[in-house]
C-alpha cells in the first residue's frame, strides 16, 4: 500500500492534502498533520483557490489585490503577484508551468467565463490554450486540463496543455463541481436550478461512465476528495 505522503489532492478550494499536512480554508488558510495535531495559520489575509505542491511554495489568489495569483515562498518570507487582474483556480503542473483561468472583469460582476492560460514561471510568458472556460473550476491529471466549457452547456471538456486534443468527456450538461483521482474522474451535473442531478465516475477519456449518486435535493455543496499521484 502506498503512503498518504505519495499524493497531492487536487479536491476542492477549501480543503485539500500535500504530502502529510491537510490543508484546509475557513476564511483564512490553516493546515494540520493528518491526526489533526499541529494546527497552523498560513496566512493572516483571506485566500482564495489556494494551491501547494510541496507545503512551502504556495499558489493563490488575492481577492484584495485585483483577484490576481500570488505565488508565496514561506521559507524565504516572499510573496508576489504572477498574473494580471481577475486570475481564477491556479493549476500547477509540477515543473515550471500555472495553469489559471483569466477573466476579463471580476465574477462578482455576474461573469463566470475566461481564458484558460498557461503561464510559464520562469519567464513570465504566457498563452491562452481555450477560451470560453467557466471559473467554477480547473484540474489536471497526466498531461491533461480539465474545465467546464461555457460554450457548450457547461459540459466537461478536456484539453492537452499545449492547446491541442479538444475533447468532449461526458455529454452531461452544467458540470460545475469535478476531480481526478489517479486514473479516474468524478463530477456532478446540475440543473437549472442548482439541484444535482448526480454524481459520476469515468475514465480519464470519458469512458465507462457510471453513475454513483443520485439526488433532486437542492445544490447546497458537494466535496469530491481525490488523491492525485504526484512524483
Amino acid at each position: 500500500m502506498q503512503a498518504l505522503s505519495d499524493y497531492l489532492s487536487i479536491s476542492s478550494e477549501d480543503c485539500f492534502l500535500c504530502l502529510n499536512a491537510l490543508y484546509y480554508k475557513y476564511q483564512y488558510l490553516y493546515s494540520c498533520d493528518l491526526e489533526g495535531e499541529n494546527l497552523k495559520k498560513v496566512f493572516d489575509k483571506p485566500v482564495y483557490y489556494p494551491f501547494t505542491p510541496d507545503g512551502n511554495i504556495i499558489y493563490y489568489q488575492d481577492d484584495a489585490d485585483g483577484e490576481t495569483i500570488h505565488k508565496c515562498d514561506l521559507a524565504a518570507g516572499t510573496d508576489e503577484r504572477i498574473s494580471s487582474d481577475y486570475a481564477y483556480a491556479p493549476i500547477f503542473d509540477g515543473k515550471d508551468t500555472l495553469y489559471y483561468i483569466h477573466n476579463s472583469q471580476s465574477t462578482r460582476n455576474g461573469v463566470d467565463d475566461g481564458d484558460l492560460v498557461a503561464r510559464t514561471i520562469s519567464t513570465g510568458e504566457e498563452k491562452v490554450l481555450y477560451s470560453g472556460v467557466s471559473t467554477n473550476g480547473l484540474q489536471y491529471a497526466q498531461g491533461t486540463l480539465y474545465f467546464s466549457n461555457l460554450n457548450d452547456g457547461d459540459r466537461l471538456y478536456s484539453i492537452s496543455t499545449t492547446g491541442e486534443n479538444i475533447s468532449l468527456i461526458a455529454d452531461d450538461t452544467g458540470v460545475h463541481i469535478f476531480n481526478v483521482s489517479g486514473d479516474r474522474l468524478f463530477f456532478t451535473s446540475q440543473d437549472e436550478n442548482g439541484g444535482v442531478l448526480g454524481v459520476y465516475c469515468t475514465n480519464l477519456d470519458g469512458s465507462n461512465k457510471i453513475l454513483i449518486e443520485w439526488t433532486k435535493a437542492p445544490f447546497y455543496r458537494v466535496l469530491l476528495f481525490a488523491y492525485v499521484p504526484f512524483r
